[in-house]
């Protein structure tokens, strides 16, 4: 089934820069960018538009941008933050040119790569980029003078030419006016931004935009924020903000080239991104608004500076990734708002949900869908799934890309039929609102079942010596095709903590085939990209090279056989694909097996070749038959022993359950948060029944009571006046009927759902053992230190049970501090 947003807009057919210079929202005079770091060193309204038109000139009739027709030139900008860098994006496009950006991380070959792929002619840098930029426009045929210099800090401003340094576009004084577009087609389907996707999955495609993707994106959600903070005073504040993301990515082209025009507020610039400097421009200019990356709030969270420095904020926002909901918490706290998660990409134009003002959620989900946006949540076939259940999300709506630049098969794979973009994202739709499980391509599939790196992460995160942490798959050697999750985790400053206290801490709150089978890597940092997204794809190209040696060996009923000849140790391995074999010449000590080859095994022996790899492999072997104790000795030398040899095989993993695998992927299917909603249903439905049934028992039982003379005779035999009699016997009858209640209930609620009761029993049976490991010694209660909630009645959501686990402490550490 489709989803649909509360409402829908009208969104007028107007071109991007006819949307924002003539908006009524800010003046002329509107200082709309600022250096942070010297506020004087700003730019206005009227003062982008000016050097808006006069650069759109140059571009025309100097590069010759927009002469072979709007939507056909492509100029790539490579540049820190600076405020005269909305003015080159905004001339770009009324030359008739398509902007694109690329990271001021790439490499000389990455920035050639992009090059490349956007076929630009122009290119645009920040003096710190200056040297990569004209190596790599030198490496793709580009000639220096098609390199520009763009310097706008400390007063300075210029755009130079590399071979004329002299020369400045700046001074140019000829405008060019941009073509006004009202068609809605053109609209639709002339490029003017290609900004590349972040390749977290592969190779990073260009996605074309439109004039309506970039329109859609800047009004519809301003429009949902105007009207939902409308009677709200507190709200109409003026839209400050900082500009430290980078403007490579939609957020940051977006965030602070487009939305001061169209919220009508003021941008200050950071060049590079500081965390200490940034919270304190966050004070010095009175933030009103704050939209970044998850590791930018977990540095705000893990910070001991923050104090004032965010009293301004009304507003916060995450996106790039998902934010998990104990470092929201912790954020939260410094920040004195609520964080509201937007969800979106590149190929949406950014957000598909946004959180009105004066809402919050505390549940985890990324918020409402968008006005004029649709989505569905399908299975592997496209088959639409029912509400609850996960799916991979699929949207469509007029912030949609078209497609990739010049990639028709990859613009074929991320659309389904009718026009809806795959997402590649793992979602569930509950109540209205949207939870996110996963990327599809980054689940992790253990013997079947799917495992949600996000979600393992955020338990780690939820350990007090975790400062970050990746989870990726690794593949399982013992079971082709099987992977098993790793862990690479970034410890916090001052603390330490080992790899199995880290396994303890997640198999303590982590279904089974959750656990990290794959170990734990600690490293000083996680690899991401500069829109704070984990490159899960690094970390996987790194953990198969670190097994590589060992998975060459290492195979499913491999066997070993050694044998001894004259003074040679000669092993021979043998796996379903190849032999290996190994001869060692070299005087060879006394070698005991029992059962399971030791460490010891072979203690003087250098095995030539990869000797880590066939030690690790010897060291996991064991005999094929064990039923009797083994133990062979070798001297040397020797002269030709004829010893029998035994037969080893690499130990394999194999699993002894009662439960079927369709169940115990219906059980992972099942999220929490929706065994809990079904846990709450089931108590209505028990207690409805109740209720009903003890009216009925009670009616049942009046009418037998008055048809026969029962009162006169309970009167004799007890005693008591008759009216008192029947009132104890009705009494009696609804008290039956209101037990009997919660079976009837629980049978109904079993029928009505029952696709998900023995995926729910499962979850249930996890749930109490969780409860019963945790929950609290009642014997040391008092009036000051009550018992809280031993059987877990009132946890309702994923955040009641973590809050379960905190009064569980709380309890514990009074209970301690009483006994001392």
């Amino acid at each position: 089934m489709q989803y649909l947003p509360a409402k829908d807009y009208d969104v007028p057919n107007i071109d991007l820069l006819s949307l924002l210079f003539p908006s009524l929202t800010n003046h002329g005079t509107t200082v709309l960018h600022a250096e942070a770091a010297d506020p004087t060193n700003n730019v206005t309204k009227a003062q982008t538009r000016a050097i808006t038109k006069r650069l759109a000139h140059v571009f025309r009739t100097d590069f010759g941008i927009g002469n072979n027709g709007a939507g056909k030139d492509t100029v790539l900008c490579i540049s820190s933050n600076q405020v005269l860098l909305p003015a080159v994006f905004f001339a770009i496009i009324a030359a008739g040119g398509v902007y694109t950006a690329a990271s001021t991380a790439f490499t000389e070959s990455e920035l050639s790569r992009q090059i490349q792929q956007s076929k630009s002619k122009l290119i645009i840098a920040s003096a710190d980029n200056e040297a990569k930029a004209l190596k790599a426009a030198l490496a793709c045929g580009i000639p220096v003078e098609r390199v520009l210099i763009l310097e706008s800090s400390g007063h300075r401003r210029l755009l130079r030419d590399t071979a004329n340094p002299q020369r400045n576009y700046l001074q140019s004084r000829k405008e060019l006016d941009w073509e006004r577009v009202t068609d809605r087609i053109e609209l639709e389907t002339r490029l003017i931004c290609l900004l590349f996707s972040s390749g977290t999955t592969g190779a990073p495609k260009g996605v074309m935009l439109s004039n309506m993707n970039l329109v859609s994106e800047a009004i519809i959600p301003q429009w949902v924020l105007r009207e939902s903070r409308k009677g709200k005073p507190h709200l109409e504040v003026p839209y400050r903000t900082i500009g430290h993301l980078p403007t490579a990515h939609i957020a940051g082209c977006l965030g602070y080239f487009i939305t001061p025009g169209v919220a009508g507020g003021t941008v200050y610039w950071m060049p590079k991104f500081n965390i200490d400097e940034f919270m304190d421009y966050c004070k010095k200019y009175q933030v009103t608004f704050l939209a970044t990356a998850p590791p930018v709030y977990l540095a705000v969270a893990e910070s001991s500076r923050v104090t004032d420095h965010f009293d301004s904020l009304i507003r916060a926002e995450s996106g790039a990734a998902p934010l998990s909901t104990e470092v929201q918490r912790r954020a939260e706290k410094k920040l004195g708002c609520t964080i509201s998660q937007r969800w979106g990409m590149t190929e949406s134009t950014g957000s598909v949900t946004t959180m009105p003002w004066g809402q919050a959620d505390s549940t985890g989900s990324i918020s409402p869908l968008l006005p004029n946006t649709r989505l569905r949540i399908v299975d592997e076939q496209d088959r639409d799934v029912e509400q609850g259940m996960e799916g991979e999300i699929l949207v469509k709506g007029p912030m949609v890309t078209k497609g990739y630049f010049e990639n028709p098969e990859a613009t074929a794979a991320a659309f389904a039929p009718n026009g809806w973009f795959r997402t590649g994202d793992i979602g569930v739709w509950n109540n209205g609102r949207i939870y996110m499980v996963d990327r599809k391509k980054e689940l992790i599939k253990y013997k079947g079942l799917q495992v949600s790196p996000v979600e393992v992460e955020a338990c780690l995160l939820g350990h007090e010596c975790v400062a970050d942490a990746a989870v990726v798959g690794v593949p399982d050697q013992s079971a082709p095709g099987n992977e098993l999750p790793r862990a690479y985790v970034v410890v916090e400053n001052n603390r330490s903590i080992s790899e199995e206290e880290l396994k303890t801490h997640v198999k303590s709150n982590m279904a089974r085939h959750k656990q990290l089978r794959g170990g734990v890597v600690f490293t000083k940092e996680i690899p991401k990209s500069s829109s704070g997204k984990i490159l899960r794809r690094l970390l996987r190209e790194q953990a198969k090279k670190s097994m590589e040696p060992r998975a060459k060996l290492y195979q499913t009923r491999t066997q070993l056989r050694i044998h001894i000849d004259d003074n040679h140790l000669c092993i021979l391995l043998t796996t379903p694909s190849r032999m290996h074999a190994t001869s060692i010449s070299a005087p060879v000590r006394t070698a005991m097996v029992f059962g399971r080859i030791s460490s010891k095994t072979l203690p003087s022996v250098a095995f030539p070749g990869n000797s880590t790899a066939l030690y690790q492999t010897l060291c996991q072997a064991r005999p094929a038959s064990t039923s009797a104790q083994i133990k062979t000795g070798f001297k040397a030398p020797c002269a030709r022993p004829q010893v029998q040899m035994p037969t080893y095989r690499v130990a394999s993993m194999r699993t002894n359950s009662t439960v079927s695998e369709a169940t115990r992927k219906e059980a992972a299917k099942l999220t929490w948060n929706s065994f809990f909603q079904l846990r709450a249903s089931r108590r209505r439905y028990s207690l409805a029944s109740s209720v009903v049934s003890s009216m009925a028992s009670t009616v049942v039982g009046v009418q037998v009571l008055s048809s026969q003379d029962l009162e006169s005779l309970g009167a004799q035999v007890m005693g008591l006046d008759p009216f008192v009699v029947l009132g104890m016997a009705t009494a009696a009858c609804g008290a039956v009927g209101w037990l009997i209640g919660p079976f009837v209930g629980n049978a109904a609620w079993g029928l009505v759902n029952r696709r998900y009761r023995q995926a729910f029993m499962i979850k249930e049976k996890e749930f109490y053992d969780r409860i019963k490991r945790f929950r609290v010694d009642p014997s040391s209660n008092s009036i000051a230190n009550p018992v809280p909630d031993y059987y877990g009645e009132k946890i309702g959501s994923v955040q009641g049970y973590r809050q379960w686990l905190k009064d569980q402490r709380v309890y514990n550490r009074k209970r301690r501090n009483f006994i001392l």
